[in-house]
């Protein structure tokens, strides 16, 4: 099995979940090969969306500092909606399944991060895959059914340090745990 060595003791207590003798740890690696970040993260930051008329298949891609709505009031010059990392809108005019997200990373080294939704968006969405994606150091949501008619497989995600930021109107929850399995319909 693959091992890691600390160099220094834990900050924080670890409970045992394994009934073994084992302590299961959850890592996240938020390196890749290629990386798609905000030219000034703490300006106006970068946004990738993906939209009706095209089949995103979106691998192994590193997503720094992106994400550019805040939790603050919507406004079409300052804080325009849907400016998310990484958002899947509206793809449901492609036939079979019509967008893979598929082992990303997404994370900002920002304190001050006040983004709305800090990960993976899916909007009006249908028939795609979320799988082992790696979450740290967020503020908003990790993973993202936007309006709640969407219809996508979710498996294997990691969302670490997320920092609820809720809107007027909005409960204060998310994906909070280590990894998902879920099924939205």
């Amino acid at each position: 099995p693959d091992r890691m060595r600390l160099t220094a003791p834990l900050q924080f207590s670890h409970v045992k979940v394994s009934s073994n003798d084992e302590l299961n740890i959850h890592v996240g690696n938020l390196s890749r090969n290629v990386r798609i970040r905000s030219a000034n993260p703490a300006g106006n930051r970068g946004h990738f969306m993906a939209t009706a008329g095209c089949v995103p298949v979106v691998k192994f891609v590193e997503f720094f500092g992106m994400g550019r709505t805040t939790a603050n009031e919507l406004n079409p010059v300052t804080n325009h909606i849907g400016r998310y990392p990484c958002h899947m809108h509206h793809l449901t005019d492609a036939p079979g399944d019509r967008f893979d997200i598929l082992g990303n990373s997404m994370w900002d080294d920002s304190p001050n991060n006040i983004r709305k939704w800090g990960g993976v968006v899916v909007h009006d969405s249908r028939g795609g895959k979320v799988f082992n994606n790696v979450m740290y150091n967020c503020s908003g949501y990790a993973f993202v059914a936007e309006d709640g008619n969407e219809a996508a497989y979710w498996r294997q995600n990691l969302a670490m340090l997320i920092r609820s930021i809720a809107s007027p109107g909005e409960r204060a929850t998310g994906f909070w745990f280590a990894q998902n399995n879920h099924t939205v319909n």
